[in-house]
């Protein structure tokens, strides 16, 4: 994100803030998650829906992501909803999509499978009409269903999603995802034998 605006530069030094607060031990983390929080949270409240709601949903998504971060799944779900639905006005099909598999991954991190399924279907049916997806969305995208296949003991479904997702992962040399993928087709393997 290049700073426009005042507001896209808090956006973007409080992204900036939570990936630094992520490296930090448990404690300091925890605290400065919170310190992004509160900073995103004026934010939000300095932008109506109806004014600028790219921008909003923007915040909302990165609000989001913290509260997932400091495990308020709820709080994430609520944001998550809120963006997708600005973003879905705005017709950004693209990060619509991507708002839709975070709010799915936090559906399936709650139990709500079915409704984790939809919106992963939904956000596979936009990234799969679009030119303009990363190899790394669709990874990630991918993980999000394979992860829910194997909770829900769709193994078979699993294995072939999480190759799937590895080879993207390989092709873009994001060892984290190569190596989870790998812990989980073992997993997967040894459940069959």
């Amino acid at each position: 994100m290049v700073p426009d605006s005042p507001l896209d530069e808090r956006l973007q030094a409080a992204w900036t803030r939570r990936r630094g607060a992520l490296r930090k031990g448990a404690e300091t983390r925890v605290a400065e998650l919170r310190d992004v929080m509160s900073e995103l949270g004026s934010v939000v409240d300095d932008l109506q829906p109806e004014g600028a709601p790219g921008t909003r949903a923007r915040a909302l998504h990165l609000r989001a992501h913290v509260a997932s971060d400091l495990g308020a799944l709820d709080e994430a779900q609520r944001m998550w909803e809120e963006s997708t639905g600005l973003l879905r006005s705005e017709g950004n099909d693209v990060a619509l999509a991507h708002g839709l598999r975070h709010l799915g991954d936090v559906l399936r991190e709650k139990g709500a499978f079915s409704e984790a399924r939809a919106r992963y279907d939904e956000a596979w049916a936009l990234y799969d009409g679009s030119d303009r997806v990363s190899e790394g969305d669709s990874a990630n995208l991918i993980r999000g269903i394979a992860v829910l296949e194997e909770e829900v003991g769709n193994d078979v479904r699993a294995g072939e999603l999480w190759r799937e997702a590895r080879t993207l992962y390989a092709r873009l040399g994001v060892d984290a995802g190569v190596e989870e993928a790998d812990r989980h087709l073992e997993r997967l393997i040894g459940r069959a034998d």
